[in-house]
């Protein structure tokens, strides 16, 4: 069973600096208000919620400094911060992920962001998932030159730059000293979601829904991940899939059980894709998922962004 990917038919007020009152139901039942593993883009801020307190403080950061930096761990949420939280506010970024050759898309967004016409305003260039720098591209030389311009465009006022980094490779950043030196006195840490921060991220996008959830669920879910910093998109997969088990409008404690939970999703929907693959449709699947993986350290490991021609399976698969 997979996650239906959410569609908008009309965005929602997410209330994000006023509460609950004005988090107006506007989305389809039909729809899943939970991203699963997917982050939340511009088109999701209306539903992106839980997260006013560190939005503040990267707003505030960003007031303060021409580059500016969210640094957490893994699945505490930097990309969907930077994308869809920016996007509430007259912040507006431009996205970009430097992959493996880094210079390219940051000199084709420079480009586009130099070609649009002057309206008074900074634009402002968002990175996300920086450690790709460090991950997966194997030039030194390109690798400098990129965090350089960063650091460049940034002090030129060009544009606002804020970067998302994964706080384990925050010290991967020590030999660049420009960018470095920048990046230490403006960054904002992406820590664990309080109590309260996890019961808007799971009752808020329900309710905006149509979606009535049985009392006492979202303590369950909280007691799944509470004091974790790295569990929002385990959260968000773990209540698409009770959503997909909902009965009528209502999600059950019994469906969220049946899902997984949070701890066991990903790995329940896992098993049963894999299982419904014939044999030698499971070796090529081996063979691309390895492809798709870079080992990290630390045991953290990095996804790979490859072509699909790379991804086209070798080998016997058994006509399968």
């Amino acid at each position: 069973m997979t996650v239906v990917p959410l569609r908008h038919e009309q965005q929602v007020d997410s209330g994000a600096e006023s509460g609950a009152d004005r988090h107006a139901s506007t989305v389809s039942i039909a729809q899943c208000p939970w991203k699963g593993l997917d982050p939340y883009l511009a088109i999701d801020g209306a539903l992106f919620v839980g997260r006013e307190r560190v939005l503040r403080q990267l707003r505030s950061v960003m007031e303060a400094s021409s580059l500016a930096g969210v640094v957490g761990a893994s699945g505490s949420g930097k990309s969907s911060l930077i994308a869809a939280g920016l996007s509430q506010s007259s912040v507006a970024p431009v996205m970009v992920r430097p992959g493996s050759h880094p210079m390219q898309p940051l000199r084709a967004t420079l480009a586009r962001l130099a070609a649009q016409p002057a309206d008074g305003t900074t634009p402002t260039l968002a990175v996300d998932q920086l450690e790709e720098v460090f991950t997966l591209c194997d030039d030194e030389s390109e690798r400098a030159a990129f965090l350089d311009e960063l650091y460049a465009v940034a002090e030129s006022g060009r544009a606002r730059v804020v970067v998302a980094l994964r706080s384990d490779h925050y010290g991967s950043c020590a030999p660049y000293r420009n960018f470095a030196d920048a990046l230490s006195r403006s960054h904002v840490l992406v820590g664990a979601p309080t109590e309260e921060e996890l019961r808007r991220i799971i009752t808020l996008p329900a309710a905006a829904g149509g979606i009535t959830l049985e009392r006492g669920l979202d303590d369950d879910v909280i007691d799944d991940v509470v004091g974790e910093s790295g569990a929002l998109p385990l959260l968000s997969f773990a209540l698409a899939e009770a959503w997909l088990r909902r009965e009528g409008n209502a999600i059950t404690r019994l469906a969220y059980r049946e899902a997984g939970g949070v701890r066991g999703a990903i790995a329940r929907t896992a098993e049963e894709l894999w299982n419904a693959l014939p044999g030698g449709q499971q070796r090529a699947a081996k063979a691309i998922l390895t492809r798709l993986a870079v080992p990290g350290t630390a045991s953290v490991d990095a996804a790979r962004r490859v072509p699909t021609t790379e991804l086209t399976p070798t080998g016997d698969v058994d006509g399968d």
